[in-house]
């Protein structure tokens, strides 16, 4: 049809470093995460290879696809005790970071985790709200708008920092108020 356009949006989920199109999407989220949010990759490979049904959490990665092509790379953390997941990442490439893409992956995603009966009490969307929210970062407002739009609610809570690295034990602590505008 002539008078057609249509786009393929599709998640892929990485069970480990070897799965196709992973290093590709690593590639993406290492070069449009900010540094100072941006998880190290060789750690992110590292927890990927670890059991997980010996850790209390899981990493869950995901390739993500447009039109059959790796635009991107999703990170979740699903905490079993809690049966609380975190959105810790979502990157795109820098010509498809728009709203429509966004929430198509994160409705992809939110699909994934009620198709595969992860049991889910809460979902958690980690804003980085530095100094009082007077100097966020792109990514962190570009979230706050998204899920705000997605009828997320508000906390304001002491937060702690998880550390970022396997060497790195210092523990943040901030307190946070997220106001959807």
């Amino acid at each position: 049809m002539p008078n057609l356009l249509e786009h393929r949006f599709a998640i892929k989920r990485i069970t480990k470093p070897s799965n196709e199109d992973y290093i590709s999407a690593l590639k993406i989220y290492n070069e449009t995460t900010p540094p100072d949010i941006k998880t190290n990759t060789n750690e992110i490979t590292y927890w990927l290879e670890q059991n997980r049904n010996e850790l209390p959490f899981e990493i869950m990665l995901f390739s993500l696809y447009l039109n059959n092509m790796v635009v991107g790379l999703a990170m979740l953390t699903y905490l079993k005790k809690q049966k609380t997941i975190i959105f810790e990442y979502l990157a795109l490439q820098p010509s498809f970071r728009l709203n429509a893409v966004f929430f198509t992956y994160i409705s992809l995603l939110q699909n994934y985790i009620n198709d595969s009966n992860t049991d889910v009490a809460y979902y958690i969307i980690e804003i980085n709200n530095r100094n009082k929210g007077e100097n966020i970062d792109k990514e962190s407002r570009l979230f706050k708008r998204l899920f705000c739009l997605e009828n997320y609610g508000k906390i304001n809570a002491l937060y702690y920092s998880l550390p970022l690295g396997l060497y790195n034990h210092v523990f943040a602590t901030s307190y946070c108020s997220i106001v959807c505008e």
